[in-house]
């Protein structure tokens, strides 16, 4: 039970860092290039 409980959190953890990672990255483009830069280069 304990060692199922251990391994539900890492997987969770692992799928939201990933999915956090995603989306800040998708943020931070949108702050830092929106209109600066060409689209080929974003």
């Amino acid at each position: 039970m304990k060692k199922t409980f251990l391994i539900v959190c890492i997987v969770s953890a692992f799928l939201f860092s990933v999915m956090g990672s995603a989306y800040a990255a998708e943020t931070l483009s949108l702050l830092t290039w929106k209109g600066y830069a060409p689209k080929n280069l974003v």
